[in-house]
């Protein structure tokens, strides 16, 4: 895993679980976690203020999960069963990206029919666990595997992380707090908890001293 700079390093300490001796799994924050614009979490450090893009930290999250299923072989466990089936209706493109792909999509948490009548039109039955559009991440997968910077990156990458993105967080998404925590806590048990699986930073630093030059104090 990539070393982490001495700011990197408070960021992290400032952000991790204060948990006191006894206490359960839960545990004490130093400092509070907010969302903003339903695009942020905001919190701080001792001299800085902290803004996590939620989208790029649950896409690191997400893209080191099914990184792993695709290296192991394994099956994720983590899926939900949608209520009723999610029908939608996929382009030659998208067909045949989907065979290619069928049982990483499978092992990630997707479970789909494929009409025998009309090869193009396919039923998700269910998603990854915290998937909130099923035909949405479904049909973002094949659009995110065409994206240049996902293109670029090694195959069993490609695949992830473009999954990664798919299934993520998208703004304009509320999280309670309990969700923006568990988020936090899900991104900083990550090998690179700075950076989104194309290499963008998930949170920025705004020091407390630019601030005040900002404001004119």
């Amino acid at each position: 895993a990539p070393r982490a700079s001495a700011t990197e390093s408070a960021i992290q300490t400032a952000l991790e679980i204060q948990a006191p001796a006894g206490a359960d799994s839960v545990g004490m924050r130093k400092f509070e976690l907010m969302q903003i614009g339903s695009m942020f979490l905001v919190s701080s450090t001792q001299d800085a203020l902290v803004v996590l893009d939620q989208h790029a930290a649950h896409e690191r999250v997400l893209f080191e999960r099914f990184l792993l299923l695709l290296r192991e072989g394994d099956r994720f466990h983590g899926h939900q069963t949608l209520l009723l089936p999610d029908v939608l209706r996929l382009d030659p493109d998208e067909l045949e990206s989907l065979d290619a792909n069928s049982d990483f999509l499978r092992r990630a948490g997707f479970d789909f029919e494929v009409s025998g009548e009309d090869p193009g039109t396919v039923s998700i039955c269910s998603v990854p666990a915290g998937c909130r559009n099923a035909s949405g991440a479904f049909r973002s997968f094949f659009r995110e595997l065409r994206d240049p910077e996902t293109a670029s990156l090694p195959e069993s990458e490609m695949v992830a992380a473009a999954l990664a993105c798919a299934g993520a967080i998208k703004a304009g998404e509320r999280l309670t707090p309990d969700e923006g925590r568990l988020l936090v806590d899900q991104l900083f048990a990550t090998s690179d908890p700075f950076h989104c699986p194309h290499g963008r930073p998930t949170l920025v630093e705004i020091p407390f001293s630019e601030l005040e030059r900002r404001l004119g104090r």
